[in-house]
């Protein structure tokens, strides 16, 4: 029986941890076009945030919108939270010129894309970038991709705390780690102490913006789960939980590791992200369950979490004895 293209994708990612291989690509460099197998062009490639460059004729009725791909690259650069220092900007201009026919564009999630970038270029474009501490790692591919904040963070007057450090603090935990380098599709976080949640938490997989304790006064984070756009389109839902920064992280990791361990997204790539638990499986007393356990098993609460329904629950804060519904 012939693979379905989920089933084909997922015995490639069994087979092969792509973030473990990068001298494949050394070799690749050397050796020329005609020794990349299909799998690292259609799939492994991604992980290093390298996609086949197209011709561009999708964009004017190609087939499925596509294009043909051309024997060159186009390489994505993360950059956390959209902030770089002028020295690391500069090296990706350089690049730029150099490898990417003076181009390079800056997209919606805080990347910035270098385009017709050749083969036998991208060892010298990786190590210019790691020189300069900036990567293209996991910015493709089933893994958690760039993590983004409010660009102001740190000069923002008005903002309610500087998130970035938990922005940089997520991305040392998810991106490079094995544990996180097959997730059933791409996984999208975002982070920010702002008050006008400008990196638009409610398209995230995960979106946590700052608020404000009601009774404690206390800064924390909202949490939104399942959010996204392309197919069925989907806000992310508001949890009823105050989550303070000490257990920022731990929150994040549970529920990667409740994506990554949801088998039943591994079916239909078309099907596989966060927010079909919602919008296919439908939120119920089960999953609620393992949303708790998992939060218990990170200790962020002391005592209660209760959950009936998505969007609605009981938190007690720290053993306090007392229970509230937050709103932000």
């Amino acid at each position: 029986m012939k693979e379905t293209k989920a089933q084909r994708v997922e015995r490639l990612k069994r087979e092969l941890n792509p973030w473990e291989a990068y001298a494949d690509i050394v070799r690749f460099a050397r050796e020329g076009w005609d020794a990349v197998p299909p799998e690292w062009l259609g799939t492994y490639f991604r992980w290093w945030g390298i996609y086949t460059q197209g011709d561009g004729v999708g964009a004017v009725g190609g087939k499925g919108g596509e294009g043909k791909a051309t024997r060159h690259f186009m390489v994505r650069i993360r950059i956390p939270n959209g902030a770089l220092h002028s020295h690391q900007l500069r090296a990706i201009a350089d690049l730029a010129e150099r490898h990417a026919r003076g181009v390079a564009d800056i997209t919606v999630r805080q990347n910035i894309q270098l385009h017709w970038v050749a083969l036998e270029s991208l060892p010298e474009v990786f190590q210019a970038l790691w020189l300069k501490g900036v990567t293209t790692l996991g910015s493709c591919g089933d893994v958690t991709r760039n993590v983004t904040g409010c660009p102001l963070a740190g000069a923002d007057a008005d903002e309610l705390v500087d998130a970035s450090p938990l922005v940089h603090a997520a991305t040392r935990m998810l991106n490079g780690n094995p544990a996180f380098y097959n997730l059933p599709r791409k996984y999208k976080v975002t982070i920010t102490g702002c008050r006008a949640w400008c990196s638009y938490p409610e398209i995230n997989d995960i979106g946590m913006t700052a608020i404000r304790h009601p009774a404690s006064g206390e800064v924390g984070f909202s949490l939104r789960v399942g959010g996204g756009l392309s197919t069925n389109p989907h806000l992310a839902l508001r949890l009823n939980a105050f989550v303070r920064w000490n257990q920022a992280l731990a929150v994040i990791r549970a529920i990667t590791e409740i994506f990554r361990d949801s088998d039943v997204l591994r079916q239909d790539r078309e099907k596989a992200r966060l927010k079909f638990l919602f919008l296919r499986e439908g939120w119920n007393a089960d999953i609620g369950v393992q949303w708790a356990d998992s939060f218990c098993h990170s200790q962020l609460y002391a005592r209660q979490f209760k959950v009936s329904a998505i969007g609605s629950g009981e938190e007690e804060i720290s053993g306090s004895g007392r229970t509230t519904s937050l709103q932000g």
